[in-house]
């Protein structure tokens, strides 16, 4: 259980680092795009020039920077995303902790351990992982910065299986 709510809380974290890196990045282009058209916008004034080219690039113009204004709002919409599930996420990591807290608990009260209480039939000492179909480094999922492999840890281990 401990593991579940960790291996949650760091999905949790790398999903809002993306999405403050995405919307960082969209609030950047936003104020460019602004910056773009206003600038634009004096050259056109300053140049005063109203023929048919001119028109047809301005219209051009402005119609690219309007389009990639709203394009980059719909980013902003779609990132709300991540604040619904991480309120989920952090919903049952919240959850996890407490049912922890509980088996805990009922661990210490009981003193299970002492009172020596039958294992399941049949069942024998195991591990998670040996119980598991799946071996437990196959479900890690997305790390902890703290906790992932470095680059040249990864470069180092392919270098000595030869590639």
């Amino acid at each position: 259980i401990p593991e579940t709510s960790n291996q949650l809380e760091g999905i949790l974290e790398a999903t809002e680092e993306a999405t403050d890196r995405i919307l960082t990045s969209t609030e950047t282009l936003l104020d460019d795009l602004g910056a773009l058209r206003k600038t634009a916008v004096e050259v056109k004034q300053a140049l005063a020039v109203e023929t048919g080219d001119a028109k047809d690039w301005w219209g051009m113009f402005d119609g690219f920077v309007t389009g990639s204004q709203n394009e980059l709002m719909k980013i902003f919409s779609a990132c709300n995303f991540q604040d619904l599930t991480g309120q989920r996420i952090q919903k049952i990591v919240t959850l996890t902790k407490n049912i922890e807290e509980k088996i805990l608990d009922l661990v210490i009260r009981y003193d299970l351990k002492k009172k020596g209480v039958p294992p399941l039939a049949g069942a024998q000492k195991q591990t998670v992982g040996e119980m598991a179909p799946v071996q437990g480094s196959q479900l890690e999922g997305p790390q902890r910065p703290q906790e992932a492999f470095q680059q040249d840890d990864i470069d180092s281990l392919l270098s000595n299986l030869g590639f």
